[in-house]
């Protein structure tokens, strides 16, 4: 088989990147024969064989959530993105109206990665264009088993809700896209909520979040992303020596948090510079040490790299930490007590002209 070196491949991977440029400029002559060329170099690369399967996930957790349950352990994820090139030449396909041509190069790019989401969004939206508005529910079937971010879980209700409205079952419709803001805010939710408003002619028209789950139960709709996901995720995080870096751990924590709202798993703080603390919880104070000193050094000198130190105190015991980042805010190391009941990761200091406008962004994950 034959094998590239890593400058390589990142260097044929920048076709995509052209390619995605071509089609937001409309360009799509140019974009599809970038991406043609592409798969033509690819698709030779990323060969199966028969004990070996070479696939294309985007992600540790597709890659994880993959493999759990594939019996075959002999899977190799590659560096190339063939799924993605075929989601687009879909999408392409899509927008000049050749959507038979459009299934079937989304046929293809589940070939290469079962666990594109994207690829079953895009088939929904090919339904939607040919008003085969009972497959799109297939697609979404589909789609919802892969479902491992609040992102796509807002898309998935947005999708439903436009098969309701179609069907001019307007409550549910309104009611979908109600729940998806609960996931993402989204300005196309609301433009489909104004228009279902209009529709009904009825601009007063609510829906508590009671309400929402009733009608949800009484018509088999799904309540949130699936529990087997919830628990791959968690179980992942159970995995540290398969995560490579501290981001792509809050990355884990932030998924968690935003589907099921629990703050176990993740939230964001903002520390003001100019007060230097900020509330954990009802018990915890995470204070700043020596903000002041960095800030100066960084306004007077251009640093290669600082320190931010920190405490997380408690009314019994207090725990010691501190990071080190370069000047792009990259870190370079961290450190926090073992012992301490949370998690940190910081972000790096946020400098303005104004004072008032300077802060320190955080996210952080309690242990239990």
């Amino acid at each position: 088989m034959i094998t590239l070196k890593a400058e390589e491949i990142e260097k044929l991977n920048q076709n995509l990147i052209k390619a995605s440029q071509l089609i937001n400029a409309k360009n799509f002559p140019k974009a599809k024969e970038i991406l043609h060329d592409y798969l033509q170099v690819t698709e030779e690369l990323v060969k199966s064989s028969k004990k070996t399967k070479m696939l294309c996930f985007d992600n540790l957790v597709e890659f994880y959530a993959y493999t759990k349950n594939e019996t075959s352990k002999n899977i190799n994820w590659v560096s190339f993105r063939c799924d993605v090139a075929y989601q687009w030449l879909a999408y392409i396909a899509n927008e000049e109206g050749k959507h038979k041509e459009a299934l079937k190069y989304i046929n293809k790019g589940l070939k290469y990665n079962p666990m594109n989401i994207n690829l079953y969004f895009e088939q929904a939206e090919t339904y939607k264009l040919t008003n085969e508005n009972t497959k799109i529910l297939d697609a979404l079937y589909e789609a919802y088993f892969l479902i491992y971010s609040a992102r796509d879980l807002a898309r998935y209700y947005r999708l439903l809700g436009y098969f309701y409205t179609e069907q001019k079952i307007y409550e549910i419709a309104f009611a979908l896209y109600m729940f998806s803001l609960e996931y993402e805010n989204s300005p196309l939710a609301y433009s489909e909520l104004d228009y279902i408003l209009k529709t009904i002619n009825n601009p007063n028209f609510r829906l508590s979040m009671p309400d929402i789950i009733s009608l949800f139960l009484k018509n088999n709709i799904n309540i949130g992303a699936p529990k087997e996901n919830i628990l791959i995720l968690k179980e992942l995080l159970e995995e540290k020596e398969l995560i490579p870096n501290i981001e792509m751990q809050f990355d884990i924590y932030q998924n968690l948090f935003l589907l099921t709202k629990d703050d176990t798993y993740y939230h964001s703080l903002i520390i003001p510079l100019n007060e230097k603390r900020v509330d954990i919880s009802d018990e915890y104070v995470l204070s700043l040490i020596n903000v002041n000193d960095v800030i100066s050094k960084i306004k007077k000198h251009k640093l290669k790299k600082y320190k931010i130190e920190y405490v997380i105190e408690h009314r019994t015991d207090s725990y010691q930490g501190y990071i080190i980042l370069d000047d792009n805010n990259y870190i370079i190391e961290e450190y926090l007590e073992e012992s301490c009941p949370y998690k940190i990761k910081m972000y790096g200091l946020y400098l303005n002209k104004e004072e008032n406008g300077e802060y320190l962004e955080l996210k952080i994950a309690s242990k239990e």
